[in-house]
């Protein structure tokens, strides 16, 4: 049986459990105990060395990539970059020409990080209720 993994300054340890039926997919109780242990690793051509784990309670198997943005992916993109060229309005043939991207890998970094983003904003509105009803509309608005 593998040892318990201690913290390493190189290795990004994950954080939970991916199985959503798993006691430790919660980050509380994951946060709490050493749920897993090192299960190997692998190489890949665009990545290097990616190191496994195991969860210890529903021996669900996970990689250091599992939780990356850049996960199911074969280059980086430099999000801050991307993200800067977007807030600027900058169009996708223009964002593509400076990163030397195409139109397909230019569009997937942008729904990844909107969906970040979606997810940001979910968390950070997670304990904040709205005193009123409100309504949305993207054609007019009515303030007093």
């Amino acid at each position: 049986m593998p040892k318990p993994v201690t913290k390493h300054p190189f290795i990004p340890l994950p954080e939970f459990c991916p199985n959503q039926a798993c006691p430790y997919h919660d980050r509380d109780q994951a946060k709490s105990t050493r749920w897993f242990i090192k299960y190997g690793s692998f190489f890949t051509k665009a990545r290097g060395l990616i190191h496994r784990f195991s969860c210890l309670s529903c021996g669900k198997t996970s990689s250091t990539q599992t939780f990356s943005l850049q996960y199911w992916t074969h280059s980086d993109v430099d999000y801050k970059d991307l993200d800067d060229r977007i807030n600027c309005c900058s169009g996708y043939r223009q964002m593509g020409r400076a990163l030397s991207l195409t139109y397909p890998v230019l569009k997937n970094r942008f729904l990844r990080l909107t969906r970040n983003y979606l997810n940001l904003i979910d968390t950070a509105l997670s304990g904040f209720s709205l005193p009123e009803d409100i309504a949305f509309d993207g054609f007019e608005s009515y303030v007093r």
